[in-house]
């Protein structure tokens, strides 16, 4: 298995883009269904503060 992390940052993305990746919680389950939807994808979790969002999930060696 392996893992995976993908996310911004105030340090790496200005404003704009942090705030267009944003989740609203009300989403937040929805967003999680569609990520560990994908195949390949075993796990996933979504991290969201005020100044950074991302995804990590883990994943089979098949997925590409």
């Amino acid at each position: 298995m392996r893992y995976q992390l993908i996310g911004v940052n105030h340090n790496s993305a200005p404003l704009e883009v942090r705030e267009r990746l944003a989740i609203p919680e009300s989403r937040l389950p929805e967003t999680c269904r569609d990520l560990t939807a994908h195949p390949g994808i075993e796990e996933g979790m979504i991290i969201s503060t005020c100044q950074s969002s991302g995804t990590g999930h883990s994943y089979n060696q098949r997925l590409s």
